[in-house]
This record gives structure tokens, sequence and C-alpha cells, in this order.
């Protein structure tokens, strides 16, 4: 199992998710790409991946913002996809706060957060046809959100999912973070019935 791990806006590739990914697979499985700030400089790095490495055994995670990026890829690819405390809908205004110079926390890079990342990010939102794809029986797509997240609604935003269809775990507790990777990975085994 190949696995693509996309991480959150003002992150980066390494860390504890691209960690537990190494431990659940391979420290040699798993492609974990710090990403460009553009999204549409990172969704074009992700969609040249994805194309090439694709199959039956590969599995992108994407979180927060990472899973938004995910989803447009599960749109245009049918690969296993699971969700991680993902931003899902109206993203740019929820970005909104960042425009101008902002520091990645965990590179410490310098760069400039603007309105045209925020339209590239208004052109990504999945349509009501993207969502009864993406939602249709035998998904391709999963979700695990801790209800404590305390940057996106996670309530809400599991409701949504599984209003649209998708199969959706909402833990107790937890934090943006993301707390219950271990019970992810389980039922992610279990999903692409995989031997530990």
């Amino acid at each position: 199992m190949k696995a693509l791990y996309i991480h959150g806006f003002n992150s980066a590739g390494f860390g504890g998710k691209a960690d537990t990914l190494r431990q659940a697979f391979g420290a040699d499985s798993v492609i974990n790409p710090s990403l460009p700030p553009n999204p549409q400089a990172a969704f074009a790095l992700l969609d040249y991946l994805v194309s090439h490495l694709h199959g039956p055994d590969f599995l992108i995670l994407g979180s927060s913002l990472g899973g938004f990026y995910a989803l447009n890829l599960a749109l245009k690819y049918p690969v296993n996809t699971v969700l991680v405390n993902p931003a899902v809908r109206d993203v740019s205004p929820g970005l909104a706060y960042a425009l101008g110079e902002t520091t990645n926390y965990k590179t410490g890079e310098i760069y400039h957060w603007t309105s045209d990342d925020l339209k590239a990010l208004d052109a990504l939102e999945i349509s009501e046809a993207g969502w009864a794809q993406l939602g249709q029986p035998n998904s391709h797509v999963r979700a695990y959100l801790d209800a404590e997240d305390e940057v996106l609604p996670a309530p809400r935003i599991a409701e949504f999912l599984r209003a649209q269809g998708i199969k959706t775990q909402l833990y107790p507790g937890g934090n943006h973070m993301f707390t219950h990777m271990d019970e992810l990975l389980t039922d992610v085994r279990s999903w692409l019935k995989l031997s530990d």
C-alpha cells in the first residue's frame, strides 16, 4: 500500500500523521510533500502525483485543507481517500483571516497569502453534482473527525458529509490535530481488507 499524505493550511508534510502512516504502511510507502502555499500550485503538484501513482494499492489521506484538496482529487481519480478533520465547503472565507504576510508555523517560511489564493480555493469548491458523485454507494471516500476540533465545526461537517452519503466517523473529544489515528487506521485496514 502506498499513501499520499496531504497536510493542512500553513503546515508541512512532516509530523505526527505522516509518521503514523509510515509506521502503518512502511517507511518507503508514504509520500508526504510540503506543499507550496499557493493553492493552484499545491493542487497542480498533488494532481501530478496522483495521476502517476494512483492504482488499487494507493490511498490518499488529507487533513484539514489537505482534506479539501483530497476531495477534489477523489472527484478526478478513483482513489481510496481518507479525510481527517477536513475543510469541505466555503473554504476561502475561513482562510481570509490569513491575508497578508504569513509565517508557516512548521517551517518558518514567510510568504504572502493573497486574494488570488482565496480565488484559487473558490475555483476548487465542489458542486452539487460533484458531491453526488463522491457520495455514491460504495464510495471510495471516508471521513474521520474529532468532535472537539477547535478550528473547524466538526459536528456540522460530519452531518453535512453524512447527508452527502459519505461514511463518516465523529469521535468524541479530540482536537484539530486529530487524536484518533490508531482507531482510524484500524477502520481503514478493515475497509481496504489489509492485513497488519
